[in-house]
Protein backbone atom coordinates (compact mmCIF):
# COMPACT_ATOMS: atom_id res chain seq x y z
CA UNK A 1 0.00 0.00 0.00
CA UNK A 2 2.56 2.28 0.83
CA UNK A 3 4.90 1.59 -2.15
CA UNK A 4 1.61 2.40 -4.46
CA UNK A 5 1.22 5.86 -2.66
CA UNK A 6 5.06 6.56 -3.06
CA UNK A 7 4.19 5.71 -7.16
CA UNK A 8 1.47 7.87 -7.11
CA UNK A 9 3.40 10.73 -5.43
CA UNK A 10 6.35 10.29 -8.02
CA UNK A 11 3.61 10.06 -10.82
CA UNK A 12 1.73 13.51 -9.36
CA UNK A 13 5.23 15.09 -9.30
CA UNK A 14 5.95 13.97 -12.62
CA UNK A 15 3.01 15.40 -13.81
CA UNK A 16 3.49 18.90 -12.10
CA UNK A 17 6.59 19.09 -13.91
CA UNK A 18 5.02 18.42 -17.33
CA UNK A 19 2.63 21.39 -16.64
CA UNK A 20 4.78 23.64 -15.16
CA UNK A 21 7.42 22.99 -18.25
CA UNK A 22 4.83 24.05 -20.63
CA UNK A 23 3.14 26.41 -18.48
CA UNK A 24 6.93 28.01 -19.29
CA UNK A 25 6.98 26.97 -22.77
CA UNK A 26 3.54 29.37 -23.36
CA UNK A 27 4.84 32.48 -21.38
CA UNK A 28 7.89 32.41 -23.10
CA UNK A 29 5.71 31.51 -26.43
CA UNK A 30 3.49 34.10 -26.10
CA UNK A 31 5.45 36.64 -24.24
CA UNK A 32 8.89 35.85 -25.67
CA UNK A 33 11.47 38.69 -26.85
CA UNK A 34 12.13 41.65 -23.96
CA UNK A 35 13.12 41.50 -20.61
CA UNK A 36 11.43 38.57 -19.37
CA UNK A 37 12.43 35.86 -21.68
CA UNK A 38 15.83 37.56 -20.80
CA UNK A 39 14.89 36.87 -17.26
CA UNK A 40 13.16 33.62 -17.49
CA UNK A 41 16.08 32.29 -19.78
CA UNK A 42 18.47 33.78 -16.84
CA UNK A 43 16.66 32.01 -14.21
CA UNK A 44 15.90 28.72 -15.57
CA UNK A 45 19.63 27.90 -17.52
CA UNK A 46 21.88 29.91 -15.37
CA UNK A 47 20.17 31.42 -12.47
CA UNK A 48 23.24 33.84 -11.30
CA UNK A 49 25.66 30.51 -10.83
CA UNK A 50 28.50 29.87 -12.49
CA UNK A 51 28.46 26.26 -12.42
CA UNK A 52 25.19 25.65 -13.97
CA UNK A 53 26.35 28.37 -16.28
CA UNK A 54 29.17 26.43 -17.42
CA UNK A 55 27.12 23.17 -17.51
CA UNK A 56 24.71 25.16 -19.68
CA UNK A 57 27.35 26.25 -22.15
CA UNK A 58 28.63 21.85 -22.08
CA UNK A 59 25.41 21.21 -23.21
CA UNK A 60 25.14 23.47 -25.67
CA UNK A 61 28.89 22.67 -27.26
CA UNK A 62 27.14 19.36 -27.15
CA UNK A 63 24.90 20.65 -29.55
CA UNK A 64 27.13 21.60 -32.42
CA UNK A 65 26.43 20.09 -35.54
CA UNK A 66 30.19 18.74 -35.99
CA UNK A 67 29.34 16.49 -32.27
CA UNK A 68 26.23 15.16 -33.00
CA UNK A 69 27.80 13.82 -36.51
CA UNK A 70 30.39 12.68 -34.65
CA UNK A 71 28.23 10.88 -32.02
CA UNK A 72 26.11 9.14 -34.14
CA UNK A 73 29.46 7.64 -36.02
CA UNK A 74 30.20 6.13 -32.53
CA UNK A 75 27.14 4.71 -31.31
CA UNK A 76 26.90 3.44 -34.44
CA UNK A 77 30.37 1.66 -34.58
CA UNK A 78 29.80 0.35 -31.05
CA UNK A 79 26.59 -1.05 -31.80
CA UNK A 80 28.40 -2.71 -34.99
CA UNK A 81 31.01 -3.97 -32.53
CA UNK A 82 28.29 -5.32 -30.00
CA UNK A 83 26.66 -7.11 -32.23
CA UNK A 84 23.87 -4.84 -33.41
CA UNK A 85 24.65 -4.22 -37.29
CA UNK A 86 21.69 -3.66 -38.94
CA UNK A 87 21.12 -1.28 -35.91
CA UNK A 88 24.33 0.72 -36.02
CA UNK A 89 23.60 0.91 -40.05
CA UNK A 90 20.43 2.33 -39.58
CA UNK A 91 21.79 4.80 -37.11
CA UNK A 92 24.45 5.51 -40.13
CA UNK A 93 21.43 6.29 -42.46
CA UNK A 94 19.81 8.14 -40.51
CA UNK A 95 22.81 10.70 -39.70
CA UNK A 96 23.26 10.80 -43.49
CA UNK A 97 20.14 11.67 -44.15
CA UNK A 98 20.24 14.63 -41.52
CA UNK A 99 23.82 15.45 -42.28
CA UNK A 100 22.60 18.95 -44.81
CA UNK A 101 20.48 20.36 -42.08
CA UNK A 102 22.97 19.86 -39.30
CA UNK A 103 25.34 21.85 -42.55
CA UNK A 104 22.37 24.71 -42.55
CA UNK A 105 22.21 24.80 -39.24
CA UNK A 106 26.22 25.31 -38.69
CA UNK A 107 26.01 28.06 -41.39
CA UNK A 108 22.92 29.60 -39.87
CA UNK A 109 22.49 33.55 -40.40
CA UNK A 110 19.79 35.27 -37.77
CA UNK A 111 20.64 38.37 -40.23
CA UNK A 112 19.12 36.27 -43.39
CA UNK A 113 15.86 37.90 -44.49
CA UNK A 114 14.37 33.92 -44.88
CA UNK A 115 15.33 33.90 -41.04
CA UNK A 116 13.59 37.21 -39.85
CA UNK A 117 10.44 36.05 -41.61
CA UNK A 118 10.71 33.06 -39.94
CA UNK A 119 10.58 34.80 -35.95
CA UNK A 120 7.76 37.47 -37.37
CA UNK A 121 5.18 35.47 -36.68
CA UNK A 122 1.83 37.08 -34.34
CA UNK A 123 1.20 35.03 -30.88
CA UNK A 124 -1.74 34.22 -31.92
CA UNK A 125 -0.28 31.82 -34.30
CA UNK A 126 2.22 31.00 -32.36
CA UNK A 127 -0.74 29.43 -30.33
CA UNK A 128 -2.30 28.11 -32.85
CA UNK A 129 1.17 25.92 -33.90
CA UNK A 130 1.39 25.12 -29.62
CA UNK A 131 -1.99 23.86 -29.51
CA UNK A 132 -1.65 21.81 -32.81
CA UNK A 133 1.43 20.38 -31.66
CA UNK A 134 0.11 19.55 -27.62
CA UNK A 135 -2.94 18.06 -29.68
CA UNK A 136 -0.28 15.80 -31.53
CA UNK A 137 1.33 15.19 -28.48
CA UNK A 138 -1.51 14.09 -26.39
CA UNK A 139 -2.75 11.52 -29.33
CA UNK A 140 0.59 9.84 -29.79
CA UNK A 141 1.01 8.84 -25.82
CA UNK A 142 -2.69 8.03 -25.76
CA UNK A 143 -2.50 5.82 -28.82
CA UNK A 144 1.10 4.41 -27.71
CA UNK A 145 -1.05 3.59 -24.68
CA UNK A 146 -4.12 1.85 -25.96
CA UNK A 147 -1.32 -0.02 -28.32
CA UNK A 148 0.79 -1.06 -24.92
CA UNK A 149 -2.40 -2.37 -23.38
CA UNK A 150 -3.79 -4.10 -26.17
CA UNK A 151 -0.59 -6.00 -26.78
CA UNK A 152 -0.07 -6.80 -23.33
CA UNK A 153 -3.69 -7.93 -22.71
CA UNK A 154 -2.74 -10.32 -25.81
CA UNK A 155 0.50 -11.40 -24.53
CA UNK A 156 -0.88 -12.65 -21.26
Amino acid sequence: MAERRSQQRTQWRFIAAILLLAATWLAMLLLGAGPLDRTIYEALYAGHRPVLLAVARVFTALGEPTVLIGACVVCALWLWYAGRGRLGLTLLLIALIAAPQLVKAWKYDPKAPENERYYAISPRRRFEYLALYFGLAAYLAFMTYRTHSLVSRGAA
